[in-house]
């Protein structure tokens, strides 16, 4: 009787003649990786800086103090007599009998001990130039990492496509991914005005925005869509399309170069 003749799946062994391209993948790999988490940092801290100031309140100006409201209306009340004796006594009158709810609210809404209203203002507008001198140099370099790592990870593909190693499909999808990154960090209003769109946003447009918002509100929901979109979807997505060209990027690496060690 025949013995059944058991097949074993192939090994893929180390191909000795790659171990050149494997050298220069080595190298190329080093730089990406520099690339990708510069480009990841800075990305971050876009996304944290509009957390911080439309959720924590980091850079919001704080109100004016109780007291100092409400000793200005006191003396508002009564100055100014008017044309005659009887319309002055009629003014007055009104004002010193408002005077004491008016000190009596004032001692319910008395602050609490801490920082006062001009220690708060000031550390309110010291983070927001910390903040604004931090992400000005991050913007250029956020989409200068970004064009090149698109660049090395197309040169990663030539030399895997050259030494006909593994790997080529992921790599594909990590160039491809990383296109669309850069596509969306770009500012393209530089090219088009009418189009405000970019990832790495201007911190002084948040402000203004996040300040219109504060007074006004949003009038309509485009209005809330547009602004959300701009300075909180629009990061995300691009930090997701990031760590997506990362992941298929680790990948092809594992099948180019690990398995021909």
């Amino acid at each position: 009787m025949a013995q059944e003749i058991r097949r074993e799946p192939a090994v893929r062994l180390p191909n000795p003649g790659a171990q050149p391209f494997v050298a220069a993948l080595k190298t190329v790999r080093f730089f990406a990786v520099v690339f990708f988490w510069l480009a990841m940092v800075c990305m971050l801290a876009h996304v944290a800086a509009f957390i911080s100031i439309q959720w924590l309140g980091v850079y919001d100006e704080p109100a004016a103090e109780p007291a100092d409201a409400a000793a200005d209306a006191v003396p508002a009340a009564r100055a100014g007599p008017g044309p005659g004796l009887f319309e002055s006594v009629a003014v007055a009158a009104p004002a010193e009998k408002s005077a004491a709810p008016a000190a009596e609210s004032v001692q319910k809404e008395a602050p609490r001990p801490g920082l006062s209203a001009v220690e708060r203002f000031a550390r309110a507008i010291r983070y927001r130039e910390c903040t604004g001198a931090m992400l000005r140099p991050l913007r250029a370099i956020g989409i200068l990492m970004a064009i090149l790592l698109l660049a090395t990870i197309f040169l990663y593909l030539q030399i895997a496509l050259l030494g006909r190693l593994a790997g080529i499909r992921p790599l594909t999808s990590s160039l491809c991914l990383t296109l669309v990154f850069l596509a969306t960090v770009v500012p393209w209003h530089n090219v088009f005005a009418e189009l405000e769109f970019g990832s790495f946003f201007d911190f002084e447009a948040l402000l203004k925005a996040h300040a219109q918002w504060l007074k006004f509100g949003f009038s309509d929901i485009y209005g809330a869509a547009s602004y959300y979109l701009r300075f909180l979807a629009l990061p995300l997505l691009s930090t997701v399309l990031l760590a997506l060209a990362g992941v298929e990027f680790a990948s092809g690496y594992r099948e180019s170069v690990v398995v021909n060690e």
